[in-house]
């Protein structure tokens, strides 16, 4: 008998030593896709990223270790390491983005943990075979959907930290349905395959890839302290919800349940708002973007202050040919005035006119002064016939 208790204790340091990697694993996980989803901005972009593929196995790897857990330690033991993500994460967050995690970050995280870890111990333990009906299953629905496009709207106004939140409870109300779904098929699956085939099961993986694409756009606002925060508090605090107004779980009741309750949330919310005033991680795709249009503005104004000189030094040469035909123009203008300005000379009889092609307008004054006669000079005599030529006088 003495064995007994001996061994349980030692399977129950299993449980723990499961949960406490499965927590690290899941708080790795999500820092991993925070960083891409801040990298990359929440697109399709990230289904190429390896990372991000890396970051989801690592923390459905977690998830399932977590699980796992339960079976070798109660729900004591394991539920306040499974909270105790968000310690872990914010560290690995801060230290993927090149710098050390704030001690504001670390209280606040520790503070946002310890709040829910004390909501959490307060809900009394439940051994109810849990049953929804479909028309309970489309009303819970109805109001994750509701939720999600009320915060949908509020996060395309907010900005900063508060867009963070509203979208983290987003994501936090369609993981809190993920849970729900798969508490309630399990229950009742019992060993017949045939249980699962209902349409609760297949709702289960487009749950969860709504609840995925949710949490990259809250991971994509930056502040991941405050947005895995979000998702931690909101995921089980609707899943209890959800759980007694559902399915008939137990909730906590009595006044001795209130202060504690009230001190719980208090905490919670100092956690949430510390984790908010911090700066957000700077989007690294924002730099690399606002670079690359530095450099094509920069590329832009080069070819341009390039075509500008061009279109210049082609000025120039038309300019410069353009003065020169004018030059050479006016050249031929002045030398056409001037010859014709001039009186022909009168030819002394016997004389005989020069005759030039009118291509050597150049030549022309210093030919036309030839045949000028000198003054007080006799007139220059005709020119001897050629051979076999007839000389005809008047």
């Amino acid at each position: 008998m003495r064995g007994f208790p001996r061994g349980r204790v030692a399977m129950t340091w299993v449980g723990i030593s499961i949960a406490l990697v499965g927590a690290l694993g899941y708080a790795l996980g999500a820092a991993l896709q925070q960083f891409e989803a801040v990298t990359e901005g929440a697109s399709l972009k990230l289904m190429r990223r390896p990372r991000w593929w890396l970051g989801g196995v690592i923390g459905f790897t977690g998830a399932s270790l977590h699980a796992v857990a339960l079976s070798f330690a109660p729900l004591v033991a394991v539920q306040p390491i499974s909270v105790a993500t968000l310690v872990f994460a914010v560290p690995l967050a801060a230290m993927l983005h090149g710098r050390k995690a704030h001690r504001a970050e670390i209280v606040g995280s520790a503070a946002v943990a310890v709040g829910l870890l004390g909501l959490l111990l307060l809900v009394p333990s439940h051994a109810v075979t849990p049953h929804m009906t479909g028309r309970e299953a489309f009303g819970f629905l109805g109001c994750v959907g509701l939720v999600v496009l009320v915060t949908h709207l509020a996060g395309r106004r907010a900005r900063g930290p508060a867009k963070a939140l509203v979208l983290s409870v987003a994501a936090g109300a369609v993981t809190a349905s993920v849970s729900t779904f798969v508490r309630v098929v399990g229950g009742n699956f019992g060993g017949e395959w045939a249980n699962l085939l209902s349409w609760f099961t297949l709702a289960v993986p487009v749950l969860l890839i709504c609840a995925v694409v949710l949490l990259q756009k809250s991971y994509e606002v930056g502040y991941f302290g405050i947005a895995y925060a979000g998702v931690q508090v909101v995921d089980p605090i609707t899943s209890i919800l959800a759980g007694a107004l559902l399915l008939d779980e137990a909730m906590p009741s009595g006044w001795s349940n209130v202060l504690p309750a009230l001190l719980a949330g208090a905490l919670m919310v100092w956690g949430t708002l510390t984790l908010g005033r911090l700066a957000p991680d700077h989007k690294a795709s924002d730099h690399k973007a606002s670079d690359h249009k530095a450099s094509d503005h920069k590329a832009s104004d080069h070819k341009a202050s390039d075509h500008k000189a061009s279109d210049h030094k082609a000025s120039e040469r038309g300019t410069s040919g353009h003065t020169a035909s004018d030059r050479y123009g006016a050249g031929h203008e002045s030398l056409d005035r001037k010859t014709s300005g001039r009186k022909a000379p009168a030819l002394s009889p016997g004389a005989v006119p020069a005759v030039f092609p009118e291509s050597s307008a150049d030549s022309a004054p210093a030919r036309a002064a030839e045949t000028e006669p000198v003054p007080g000079s006799a007139p220059a005599p005709a020119p001897a016939p050629a051979s076999g030529s007839v000389q005809v006088t008047p």
